[in-house]
């Protein structure tokens, strides 16, 4: 990228993380967007990343482990 940062989900399939839950708010998969992103430099690693249930935000949380090269 431009800024010298790279997607902690490349390579690891569309996770869209906008929006999630029922009622009003719920929306098929296909529309669902990914707007939350975990960002890091060369120096790092990604060694998981995933999308998390739903928890009461109309955003699915993001997890991250990250690891040093």
């Amino acid at each position: 990228s431009v800024c010298g940062l790279r997607d902690a989900c490349a390579g690891r399939g569309y996770q869209p993380t906008w929006p999630c839950g029922d009622g009003p708010r719920k929306v098929a998969s296909f529309l669902k967007i990914k707007i939350d992103f975990i960002l890091h430099s060369d120096a790092v690693v990604t060694r998981d990343y995933r999308t998390l249930p739903e928890y009461g935000s109309d955003h699915h949380a993001v997890f991250a482990e990250l690891q040093l090269r």
